[in-house]
């Protein structure tokens, strides 16, 4: 694949010229949700070309905050991708997942059995 087919691909999936571009289902949830990035190079320019066709043009009061797990993300990364509504944070991304498994597991752990009250 040559640096060439990559920019087509980035245009066609940003509905560039006569290309059809991310379906619009797709697209609606992407703008409609909070994203959580893992693993992720945010200086990519892939990413970047993704993020401000589905979601930087719209309006502030539209916009979900999204968040990354970066290891020891550029501090001009973090303050570029902050003023955008992204939230970076600098954690390995195993030890995101484990500490994500264990808040989630306690979240639907069962509610302990209720004593009946005597009367």
């Amino acid at each position: 694949m040559t640096e060439d087919d990559y920019i087509q691909f980035l245009c066609a999936i940003t509905g560039g010229g006569d290309r059809i571009g991310v379906p619009t289902l797709i697209s609606g949830r992407l703008a409609s949700s909070s994203l959580l990035f893992l693993g992720y190079g945010l200086e990519d320019w892939d990413f970047r070309v993704l993020y401000k066709s589905l979601i930087e043009h719209l309006p502030s009061h539209q916009r979900h905050k999204s968040f990354a797990v970066q290891r020891t993300p550029n501090p001009q990364w973090v303050s570029f991708w902050q003023s955008k509504g992204v939230i970076i944070h600098d954690m390995d991304i195993y030890a995101f997942g484990r500490e994500l498994k264990q808040q989630y597991d306690a979240s639907i752990a069962p509610a302990p059995p209720v004593e009946p009250i005597n009367s």
